[in-house]
């Protein structure tokens, strides 16, 4: 490296702003390795199921007992299970925009206490839309707990 360059560098290393861009970054670092604590976080690397079927997405995070629903209003595929002990609901969508209605729609019918889990391409659920259902599915599909 020029002599030049490492002079300037040397410099710029100095400055307060310097020192402010290091430390956005060790925060920053720090919240990605260290997140909020009551969100559920993956257990699981995510995945994209984006029009896989639900029996595949149903293997692949480990569900028991798997029985085919079929599609249903915003669904590519669903399907029963039984994930880690807990009943729930699996839904597949073909696009983006398809996740995006379900989750609208459930989101404006059954109010802040419905819990499910949201992945790329996929859902889980259970019957009554309870909370731990939503965050055992959350870490299996590698996604996020939502609430209407």
């Amino acid at each position: 490296m020029n002599k030049n360059v490492k002079a300037a560098l040397a410099a710029i290393m100095q400055t307060d702003g310097y020192k402010k861009f290091v430390v956005a970054v060790v925060a920053a670092m720090i919240m990605v390795m260290n997140p909020n604590p009551n969100v559920a976080q993956a257990d699981a690397p995510t995945r994209d199921y984006y029009g896989k079927s639900a029996a595949y997405v149903a293997k692949a995070i480990g569900c028991k007992q798997f029985k085919r629903t079929g599609p249903a209003l915003y669904s590519k595929d669903g399907g029963i299970c039984y994930l880690k002990g807990k009943r729930v609901n699996i839904k597949t969508y073909q696009s983006m925009s398809q996740q995006f209605n379900w989750d609208m729609l459930v989101m404006d019918s059954f109010g802040p206490r419905f819990y499910w889990a949201s992945g790329l391409g996929a859902g889980i659920v259970a019957k009554n839309g309870n909370r731990p259902a939503a965050v055992v599915g959350a870490r299996a599909l590698g996604g996020k707990v939502c609430h209407g």
